[in-house]
């Protein structure tokens, strides 16, 4: 499970992949949408989140083969914090 305790910065965002079988591409919005919304409402995603559930935001979407979804690997998670602030850099030497 994802932390920032400790005095990290707190993680604002990630970026994940599903397969799913749709007639378009919003279908295909619609139905991993509600696959990560699913993780996000029940488990620990869940017990571990401090705010709101997640904003799904489709950057890509593309067509795969069969074969490709017949040997897909267990969806995962990168997550990412806010990119640092100048004020964040130490001053130079």
């Amino acid at each position: 499970m994802p932390s920032s305790e400790n005095g990290g910065r707190p993680i604002v965002g990630f970026f994940t992949s599903r397969n799913v079988t749709a007639p378009d591409k919003e279908a295909a919005i619609h139905l991993a949408s509600g696959l990560i919304e699913a993780e996000w409402k029940s488990g620990d995603y869940a017990k571990a989140n401090c705010g709101k559930l997640p904003e799904i935001v489709a950057e890509e979407i593309e067509r795969i083969g069969v074969l490709s979804k017949l040997l897909e690997r267990t969806p995962g998670y990168t997550f990412y914090t806010e990119e640092p602030s100048d004020e964040d850099d130490p001053p130079a030497a």
